[in-house]
């Protein structure tokens, strides 16, 4: 497990490169945790990434003037936020659904 602050920066980091060639939306793209090893945990888990988001988002609202580069950062930091912790909810509940077999899927 990686502890620290430095430690929750890589894993942030590397969570968005992730992601980083994937939509980029928020949406939960299996809403019923179908197929996960631990179902109930993934939609907690979603869930609490969504209040978290929430709040950062309002947070942004309330310290930086709408329509200012400050705000627009802040709310593009939520995102990221709320980008790694959907990752990190797939790989905590749903990790059997990775697969590692690229040739298969076209990926060479």
């Amino acid at each position: 497990m990686v502890r620290g602050a430095s430690g929750f920066v890589c894993v942030v980091v590397f969570s968005l490169g992730l992601v980083s060639n994937a939509r980029g939306d928020a949406r939960n793209w299996n809403p019923t945790g179908e197929g996960c090893v631990d179902p109930k945990r993934f939609l907690s888990c979603f869930e609490e990434a969504v209040t978290d988001t929430t709040s950062c988002a309002s947070g942004c609202e309330a310290r930086d003037a709408k329509e200012t580069k400050a705000y627009q950062d802040c709310l593009l930091a939520c995102s990221g936020f709320q980008l790694a912790s959907n990752v990190g909810c797939w790989i905590e509940s749903c990790w059997n659904q990775v697969n590692l077999d690229s040739e298969r899927d076209g990926f060479h």
